[in-house]
């Protein structure tokens, strides 16, 4: 994917809605850059994720391969 045009928050990459955003702690404190680090995260309760690091945001920043998680 083209570093230029990927998403640059979380919120971005899921298309999440305004309604879906104005509820999530992680746009509330603008943790999208890194929203694993705030608990509470909305798409994670609302896809299902088990752990962040099944969560493709998550993978695609690159902290997961940083972390030994890829």
């Amino acid at each position: 994917m083209d570093k230029l045009r990927e998403p640059q928050y979380c919120w971005q990459f899921w298309s999440c809605v305004k309604a879906v955003r104005e509820k999530c702690p992680v746009y509330q404190k603008n943790y999208g850059k890194r929203c694993w680090l705030l608990s509470g995260c909305t798409t994670m309760v609302e896809r299902a994720f088990k752990n962040c690091w099944d969560c493709p945001w998550y993978i695609q920043t690159g902290f997961a391969e940083a972390e030994g998680r890829v």
